[in-house]
């Protein structure tokens, strides 16, 4: 079993330490550190499954924004087609 410093994670995450112990070991869905004496430490595996987690949730945000441009663009191309077809008259219908 591994345990990572926050200089560890700074090189893994290629953040700056100050950055990774302020802002990211701070987040809700990081890690928990274990304490050891004054020093924090992390579990590598947990740290490799926190990150495997995040390249999941980025991939279906991309998938997510791509679907919603294609779906926006798709609409625009509508308007300029009327949005409900009236029926043309035929030849047993009367104009007016």
């Amino acid at each position: 079993m591994k345990l990572m410093t926050v200089r560890d994670l700074a090189t893994l995450l290629v953040l700056n330490e100050v950055y990774v112990r302020d802002v990211v070991t701070r987040r809700r869905d990081f890690p928990a550190a274990v304490r050891i004496g004054n020093s924090l430490r992390w579990h590598a595996h947990e740290i490799e499954d926190w990150i495997e987690s995040r390249r999941v949730s980025q991939v279906s945000r991309r998938s997510r924004r791509q679907a919603a441009r294609s779906s926006s663009s798709a609409n625009s191309s509508r308007g300029a087609q009327p949005s409900s077809q009236v029926p043309a008259a035929t030849e047993s219908e009367p104009v007016a």
